[in-house]
């Protein structure tokens, strides 16, 4: 992989050893790796390895670049259909979310029917559930900005991060 080249054995021994702060597990990686589902739509592989190097810079935990390279496959898949539900975002995420935390909010994801569901996926600032819930958010309102952004808000927590990641999305596919 492009970790692999660009970030020597040591360091990743080293960081995997460090007590990470709690913005390392943040949304924020998320929450800017939107963009490269775009530029990088027509590459699948290369958009997965090159969202995983976004995040890893700032965000070196395994949910917070499993997060970030969600949002990157959601807005590459968001830019090309027409039709979005919570059941298709499953279908193109969970097989290739290698952390647990995350996979779990994924498939909890498909059985987001209706606004009121969405609290169950949390809301905190921890990637697995504000990216889970911004994903939701965008898959149930995909055609309306607006009601994407006031229903992530009105989930009160990490509302920057889920409104900004709901909207980016929405944004992509209209």
């Amino acid at each position: 992989s492009m970790l692999d080249h660009f970030f020597d054995p040591a360091d990743k021994q080293i960081v995997a050893m460090l007590d990470l702060p709690d913005w390392a597990y943040s949304s924020g990686a998320a929450v800017r790796n939107g963009p490269l589902g775009l530029c990088l739509m027509d590459h699948p592989y290369r958009l997965r390895q090159e969202a995983k190097l976004a995040a890893y810079i700032t965000h070196p935990n395994s949910t917070a670049v499993a997060a970030a390279v969600s949002v990157a496959v959601t807005a590459s898949f968001a830019a090309s259909v027409t039709d979005v539900s919570p059941m298709a975002l499953r279908d193109l995420l969970l097989p290739g979310c290698p952390d647990e935390s995350f996979q779990y909010r994924i498939f909890r994801l498909s059985q987001v029917t209706r606004n009121k569901h969405l609290k169950e996926l949390g809301n905190r600032t921890v990637a697995y559930e504000s990216t889970a819930a911004a994903l939701a958010c965008f898959a149930l309102h995909s055609c309306s900005f607006r009601d994407a952004v006031s229903t992530a808000i009105s989930l009160g927590g990490d509302t920057i991060s889920i409104a900004a990641i709901a909207g980016g999305l929405v944004g992509v596919h209209l």
